[in-house]
């Protein structure tokens, strides 16, 4: 189980309120692992994170940022 407050490594603690899970889909299944794409948006905004989580078999949890190809270019 998890909240948004597992992303507070990613962003300012204070804005995580403002934040809305936008979608989650599962990106792939292994013997040993399920992968999830997270988008975190502030609603009617153009600020978004993205994020691949990594839930494992024996119940771990890794998350990491994803740089949307377009975000590097700005």
């Amino acid at each position: 189980c998890f909240n948004k407050d597992v992303f507070s490594p990613y962003m300012q603690k204070e804005d995580i309120p403002k934040y809305s899970i936008t979608s989650m889909h599962i990106e792939q299944v292994k013997e040993d692992s399920i992968f999830f794409s997270l988008n975190l948006t502030i609603p009617d905004t153009d600020f978004s994170y993205d994020f691949e989580i990594i839930i494992t078999d024996d119940g771990k949890m890794n998350i990491k940022e994803v740089m949307i190809e377009s975000e590097m270019f700005e």
